[in-house]
């Protein structure tokens, strides 16, 4: 008799999987293009506001 964690290390990588991870890393990547869009807004900001 199998564990679980051996049959979901025996699970095969799937068409869905494939689509989850890449769904996820385009997803962090756009989380991270907005942290560096705004550290440029408020550059910006600062300057035209004269903080």
């Amino acid at each position: 008799m199998t564990t679980r964690a051996q049959r979901l290390d025996e699970l095969p990588f799937t068409r869905r999987h494939t689509r989850l991870v890449l769904g996820s890393g385009i997803g962090w990547a756009l989380d991270a293009m907005d942290v560096g869009l705004i550290s440029f807004v408020m550059a910006a900001l600062a300057v035209q506001w004269n903080l």
